[in-house]
């Protein structure tokens, strides 16, 4: 069976993604964004955060959540690239393979809090919200997306 799959270059690293891509719908655009690393609140509270991403199969599944823009504004505390990623593309983070091992390494500083606004009035969609998420991770991280449909899985 052919299944399309997208390949996600991040840095020279070419990650998969096992799942058919959406059409996005009419693009919004970023006003103004910020990703800052996530200040946890002690070490202990961080091992109990990573202990529960590997019971919950790993750093691309931790703070997994729906989008829940509020108006023309977006807030994703405490997550990781990977889990940005899962987000963006509405994937399960073991859906996502071949990432760079930094990214999935179970440390405090792989842990971001990103908000952003987008330009004009109009509430964000989620698929809205996803685009924003995609652009942010090609302006910053600088991801970018190429469709393949050559692989089975």
């Amino acid at each position: 069976m052919l299944t399309r799959l997208a390949g996600l270059s991040l840095a020279g690293w070419t990650v998969f993604i096992g799942s058919a891509l959406a059409q996005d719908q009419p693009a919004r655009t970023i006003e103004v964004a910020s990703i800052r690393a996530h200040s946890f609140q002690s070490e202990d509270y961080f091992n109990g955060w990573a202990w529960a991403a590997t019971e919950a199969g790993g750093v691309c599944t931790i703070g997994a959540r729906r989008l829940a823009p509020s108006g023309n504004r977006l807030t994703v505390p405490t997550m990781t690239l990977c889990g940005l990623i899962s987000m963006a593309y509405d994937i399960p983070g073991f859906r996502i393979t071949g990432a760079p091992a930094w990214m999935m390494k179970m440390e405090a500083s792989n842990f971001y809090d990103v908000s952003m606004k987008a330009e004009g009035e109009a509430p964000l969609s989620v698929d809205q919200a996803r685009g924003l998420i995609k652009a942010l991770l090609a302006d910053r991280f600088h991801l970018r997306v190429h469709r393949d449909t050559d692989r089975k899985s």
